[in-house]
């Protein structure tokens, strides 16, 4: 865990190789095994699953849900097997008792299709690290605990360079052999080498008593690699170098003052942990300043906030610790007692409000409501996408039915746009019948997508404000409404019951895995009256010693107002 890893750092450096492993190289190590090794894996989970369920329920004769689950043919792979496995979980949602969906029902109900993809996955990463133990026999083996050692245990210079790395036909290419090395580091650290070079540089070219030191050409190139790779990434240095227009963000303060204490220009105070990365793709859509700035202004972030923030740290540490150690008195079962419990208690709750009042302060709030609201508009344009697709292969089917051509009911450019998928456009004029009659396919499709679906004012007009991100677009001044949007989803979905009805269950669903309750009420077919609640944590298994169960609220209340103005609803203390 967190406190091991900080009083170990060869543990440390452990977790990070065997996870820039797992990430990295495993997958492709992964997909050229074989059928039968993958059948060897799977077949281990399910007969120690199948030992823990005799063992359990006393029963020689019981069997693990995922005995027999999946057998793999010749030639499958590992895709093969998690596309049976999704397969799998699908069927188990499905068979859910009662109209309602519960994901944390279906989640659990699923579980042992879930606990099959580990098992297997364990098993072949443990594989995976014998085969390459050679290199990285250390990562078999838990490292001594302690400080690092004093003296080097290895040295650059003592290794040989590769024989292929010599010559001159290798110095010409060593920066794209660099860049190709580059992807074997995780981004936050080509950030960080790139941060001390440009720090070295600086040093170096200072000037001495006599003249002052040219730029090296090789540093120069590194740091262009450097750049380069960090572009192609999307992920600049975290620290002091802030973003492009981050004035436009003073206004979320009640004073400039407090905002250059959170977002100082030279990166020091509490900068480092702003999610710059979180707010560079803010401003983006921004036009000039945010386009939730409405929402934000409701909420601004006081001096109070700060100072009290400032307060906290100085004793979130000693909460985080005292919280830890309860905890692991409470799953050791060694007297765990109310008084125990009342101080686990407390120490939560000091690390609860620093965690909110951080939030906060330092924009994560901001930035994460930005990303939620680009996640909802995201998931309604693949509604406007499945409508496309609806109406395209209706379009084609009607032209079957009436033992037709497409090239009878388009002429050569709206058939040039359908070949290209450009359905819409292709429908926009279709050819008249020879009486001057609208053609039947038209007549039909207006009878399943409704009247003037094409025309201004239509479900198509839906379609494009949903797919260009419209509502990002307007002005500031113009109204911000989730709520209305999901609405106009579901009139653009009408022609399928099904998917009318699964556009507002997957916007829950979504604020759901967000933590996040999200509740409507119908009046006259539309959604109204938005109520949002923070989801909450039980801690300690819901303990019953000396009170109720301790809870813990996974947002504050700031951010839980916020998102709930974007549907344009409000928001409810959890119960």
């Amino acid at each position: 865990n967190r406190r091991d890893m900080e009083a170990s750092p060869g543990r440390l450096a452990r977790y990070i190789v065997l996870k820039t492993l797992y990430e990295r190289a495993f997958p492709r190590w992964l997909e050229a095994r074989e059928a039968e090794t993958l059948n060897g894996w799977i077949g281990r989970a399910a007969d120690r699953a199948t030992v823990a369920a005799r063992h359990i329920n006393k029963d020689e004769n019981a069997a693990a849900r995922m005995a027999g689950l999946v057998r793999l043919a010749d030639g499958k792979g590992i895709a093969d097997f998690t596309d049976r496995l999704a397969a799998e979980t699908a069927s188990e949602y499905r068979v859910q008792r009662g109209y309602d969906s519960d994901p944390a029902v279906a989640r659990k109900q699923a579980k042992h299709i879930e606990d099959l993809r580990c098992d297997v996955v364990g098993q072949a990463f443990e594989a995976y690290l014998a085969d390459v133990a050679r290199k990285l026999a250390w990562t078999m083996n838990d490292p001594p605990g302690g400080p690092l050692p004093d003296e080097k245990k290895a040295s650059l210079e003592t290794a040989a360079p590769p024989a292929e790395d010599a010559g001159a036909e290798a110095e010409e290419d060593w920066l794209a052999r660099l860049y190709f090395l580059l992807h074997m580091l995780p981004v936050e650290e080509v950030g960080g080498l790139r941060h001390q070079l440009r720090k070295w540089s600086v040093l170096e070219r200072e000037p001495d008593s006599v003249l002052e030191r040219e730029p090296d050409a090789d540093v120069e190139a590194i740091e262009r690699i450097l750049g380069l790779y960090l572009d192609m990434h999307d992920a600049k240095f975290e620290g002091g170098d802030g973003v492009a227009g981050a004035e436009a963000l003073t206004d979320l303060f009640t004073s400039p003052a407090q905002f250059r204490r959170v977002c100082p220009e030279d990166g020091a105070g509490n900068g480092g942990h702003v999610p710059w990365r979180g707010l560079r793709e803010m401003l983006r859509f921004g036009g000039g300043e945010p386009r939730l700035m409405w929402a934000f202004r409701k909420w601004p972030i006081g001096d109070g906030m700060v100072d009290g923030l400032n307060a906290l740290e100085a004793t979130v540490a000693e909460a985080h610790k005292q919280r830890e150690d309860l905890h692991a008195k409470w799953a050791g079962k060694k007297g765990f007692s109310r008084k125990d419990k009342d101080e686990y208690r407390a120490a939560l709750e000091t690390v609860v409000v620093h965690r909110h009042l951080a939030a906060h302060v330092q924009l994560v709030n901001h930035a994460r409501l930005h990303r939620l609201a680009m996640a909802v508009l995201a998931r309604l344009a693949d509604y406007a996408g499945l409508w496309e697709r609806d109406l395209y292969f209706t379009t084609l089917a009607l032209i079957r039915l009436e033992n037709g051509k497409p090239e009878d009911v388009f002429r050569s450019r709206e058939l040039e746009w359908l070949r290209e998928g450009r359905i819409v456009d292709a429908l926009k004029e279709l050819k008249k019948n020879a009486d001057g009659s609208e053609p039947a396919v038209g007549t039909a499709l207006q009878r399943l997508f409704g009247k003037g679906i094409l025309t201004g004012g239509g479900t198509v007009s839906v379609r494009r404000d949903l797919l260009h991100f419209n509502m990002l677009q307007r002005k500031a001044n113009e109204p911000f409404n989730l709520t209305t949007a999901v609405n106009d989803t579901r009139k653009l979905m009408a022609y399928d019951r099904k998917l009318k009805n699964a556009v507002s269950r997957s916007i829950i669903e979504l604020l759901a895995r967000e933590g996040l309750d999200l509740a409507w009420e119908m009046k006259d077919h539309q959604l109204a009256g938005a109520v949002l609640k923070t989801r909450q944590a039980v801690h300690l298994g819901g303990a019953k010693v000396g009170g109720g169960p301790i809870t813990e609220d996974l947002h504050g209340p700031e951010f839980t107002a916020m998102a709930a103005a974007l549907f344009g609803g409000e928001a409810r203390a959890a119960t």
